[in-house]
């Protein structure tokens, strides 16, 4: 074996050992953390939102097939309209939101059926306090954006569109419906 082939032999033989050595080293090494969790999450919190709008849906058309549940089937439909069409498709924007700000998702909570105004006159005074609540939430949300604070503002937007906008009209047309058939 010449001079030249054993200087091949060890230089192999080191290339070797900084391979293995390297190899050692990578399986040691982690891959960044994955976002799927975040979102395996927000699914969960969407699927629950659309079973709650189901379960109002179904509860809606007990109550107007009842025929003497007419404010309380349109309050369920209103209810289960909001959980599928409006708290949905929101808790998708704000827990992405939040996952792309590494926060912690936050699960929006479904609409519960409640109590609905018993007059025309009741629902009015709801109706009034909702704006009122609904103009303070919007104002906290500019104020909020206004700081960089994405998140905070974009659940007072959300809430004062809601008690603005949604919710006084509902409240309306559920107590003039009380009112008018009596029931």
């Amino acid at each position: 074996m010449g001079h030249n082939e054993s200087r091949r032999g060890l230089f192999g033989l080191g290339a070797a050992a900084v391979a293995f050595g390297a190899a050692a080293l990578m399986s040691t090494v982690t891959a960044p953390a994955s976002r799927a969790d975040d979102f395996t999450e927000l699914a969960h919190d969407v699927q629950n939102l659309f079973a709650a709008g189901q379960s109002d849906f179904t509860t809606a058309l007990s109550d107007l097939n009842s025929g003497l549940g007419v404010p309380d089937g349109l309050w369920a439909y209103y209810t289960g309209v909001e959980n599928e069409q409006v708290f949905a498709p929101y808790q998708v924007l704000l827990g992405s939101v939040e996952a792309l700000q590494n926060q912690t998702i936050t699960e929006l909570s479904p609409l519960g059926l409640g109590g609905t105004p018993a007059s025309f006159a009741e629902a009015l005074v709801f109706a009034e306090t909702s704006i009122s609540e609904g103009e303070f939430l919007l104002n906290t949300g500019a104020t909020d954006l206004a700081m960089g604070d994405f998140t905070d503002a974009l659940q007072f937007d959300f809430a004062g569109f809601f008690d603005t906008f949604n919710y006084p009209l509902q409240l309306l047309v559920v107590g003039a419906a009380d009112t008018l058939l009596g029931i």
